[in-house]
């Protein structure tokens, strides 16, 4: 790909495999077999149409991945899967094909500059419509009925959890944003206060909306992990910059730009009602985790190795159930720990297979700290993404929701195309 900066036309061809996880916000996330299905066969295609006109012409890695999602398909053929469980395997492959996308365009770092901006965007203008259709009824979401956590905003998915993990992915992408913008040299004082009012706002709204998003959610682990992140980013971020020399804001702006978030924060969580204070209260007295883990481990036992198959939610509570937890395995549906739940559906051999794939990319991320010298931001931010959704992942389900999934791989595979590019490529 060009080092050029790309025309708008290419920008918008690249930027086609955000339409897949944006037209499932009016479905819940996609999370319906039919939405999953119809979806992913976009994102299939797209990332051939990918494939095949890129300047790279990448043909081992797309035929490498190619070459273990159709064994692990035809060993789920095999073992009579695919009749509950299809859309699984779909949203799974559609992970990568997206990922995949976001790969080839990250090979030109100003191209992922614009997607970045063009996926905040698209991802604050949600945090903003979630807050307010929140605000105007909060037993609505988006003129529907809730059926789940009428109390909690959820907008647009079923569960507050979800949209808690959602938007603390916004508001990790919103700081990394601003972290460019600030730290940006100037040549004079006003230049600098004007580059922030001016380029700044949007990033800095959507920051504070989809965090006092989290909020809302009352999700517990959602706004330990969201507010665990930030921090890790901002810190990793001042860091960096100390260490290259690259410090261009003194500590008062620093100081006073935390202030006033912190502020904020706080003016929000009080808002927020007795509600996410309560959860956070009875944080202890909650064991509806424990029951579940308890009786999902039972479930691993039974399937070690291959694990019941992707979808296998639907029947494999009739195996495990017992008097004692029948009704909550009823109410629940999930695991609530997206590792066991995975380990549960693939077992040994289909977890192994995952991290096979998923660490050497991660591994790349952070090596291309190391490789380059410009918007190494978007590799930390990434990084911080990746932590903030697996730890939340711990006590929720939300990788299971094909919009959380597909929003996550995009911005992987941005940051591992990316982080390609040798130190001495300023592209």
């Amino acid at each position: 790909m060009s080092r050029r900066a790309p025309t708008l036309a290419a920008s918008l061809v690249w930027a086609s495999p955000l339409v897949v996880p944006l037209a499932s916000i009016p479905l819940y996330g996609g999370d319906t077999p039919a939405a999953t299905l119809a979806l992913s066969g976009i994102a299939f295609l797209l990332a051939a149409l990918a494939v095949i006109f890129s300047p790279q012409r990448p043909m081992q890695l797309p035929l490498v991945g190619a070459f273990f999602y159709v064994a692990f398909i035809g060993f789920a053929r095999y073992q009579g899967w695919l009749s509950s469980g299809v859309h699984e395997y779909a949203a799974l492959g559609a992970c990568g094909a997206i990922c995949l996308v976001g790969y080839l365009a990250g090979h030109n770092g100003r191209l992922v500059e614009r997607l970045w901006q063009w996926s905040l965007w698209a991802g604050g203008a949600l945090a903003v419509a979630a807050f307010l259709d929140f605000a105007l009824d909060a037993e609505f979401s988006f003129g529907r009925p809730r059926p789940y956590h009428s109390e909690r905003l959820a907008a647009p998915f079923l569960s507050a959890n979800t949209a808690a993990t959602f938007y603390g992915i916004i508001v990790v992408m919103s700081a990394a944003e601003l972290s460019r913008i600030l730290s940006a040299p100037a040549a004079h004082p006003l230049k600098t206060v004007e580059r922030i009012v001016v380029r700044g706002l949007f990033p800095t709204t959507f920051l504070l909306f989809a965090f006092s998003n989290v909020i809302l959610s009352a999700s517990r682990a959602g706004l330990v992990a969201t507010s665990t992140a930030l921090l890790f980013l901002v810190l990793w971020e001042v860091l960096s910059r100390l260490l290259r020399g690259r410090l261009s804001l003194s500590l008062a702006k620093v100081s006073s730009f935390g202030g006033i978030l912190i502020l904020v924060a706080g003016a929000l969580f009080l808002a927020s009602g007795d509600l996410l204070q309560d959860r956070l209260a009875s944080a202890g007295e909650d064991d509806t985790r424990i029951v579940l883990l308890q009786a999902y481990a039972s479930a691993v036992d039974l399937e070690p190795v291959f694990g019941h198959g992707l979808g296998s939610f639907a029947w494999v509570n009739d195996l495990i159930v017992t008097p004692e937890n029948a009704d909550l395995l009823q109410t629940q549906g999930a695991a609530h720990n997206v590792y066991l739940q995975w380990l549960i559906q693939a077992g040994i051999v289909g977890t192994a297979l995952l991290a096979f794939i998923l660490l050497p990319i991660l591994l790349s991320i952070f090596m291309g700290l190391f490789r380059r010298r410009r918007r190494t931001t978007y590799l930390r931010a990434t990084l911080c993404i990746v932590m903030l959704v697996g730890a939340h992942g711990m006590v929720d389900y939300a990788l299971e929701i094909p919009m959380v999934a597909w929003w996550s791989a995009w911005i992987i595979g941005l940051a591992a195309g990316l982080s390609v590019k040798g130190a001495s490529h300023e592209n």
